[in-house]
């Protein structure tokens, strides 16, 4: 059990690592939405993101996701790195675990197919948007 926590630890300062968690989570949305969704038409009617429809118009999904999870793994790696002997590393933390499995229930809604679900994911997203913001205005507060 020591030993479990203290990985946990080693996990939780290491700044390099957990924008991972991120980009796999992404990776198993997007293939999920993929492979679930049956057809490039049922992508274009029920898919949140905008920017994957578009990429499915284009034929550039590959390169969309390429680019998605290399953004993703920046930014986050960027921030972290920023913060990480701040008070508010575990906001930041938090936000990107959150973040992740908002992602990788996003992918599973293409199993459930239902609204409450759906409607689940999005709070999920909101609550993100929300920690986010909570966050930026603790740090100018904490500033001024």
């Amino acid at each position: 059990m020591r030993k479990t926590l203290r990985n946990l630890q080693l996990i939780y300062t290491n700044y390099r690592v957990i924008p991972f968690f991120l980009c796999i989570s992404v990776a198993i949305d997007y293939t999920l939405t993929l492979y679930l969704a049956g057809s490039r038409e049922a992508i274009q009617r029920y898919e949140f993101s905008p920017l994957l429809r578009c990429a499915m118009e284009h034929n550039v999904v590959i390169l969309y996701l390429v680019f998605t999870i290399f953004f993703y793994y920046i930014s986050a790696y960027i921030v972290l790195k920023l913060i990480k002997d701040e008070p508010i590393y575990s906001a930041g933390v938090a936000l990107i675990l959150l973040l992740s499995i908002t992602h990788l229930l996003g992918g599973l809604s293409w199993v459930f197919r239902n609204a409450w679900y759906s409607n689940m994911v999005m709070a999920l997203s909101l609550a993100s948007i929300a920690l986010a913001i909570a966050s930026f205005g603790y740090v100018i507060l904490r500033r001024a």
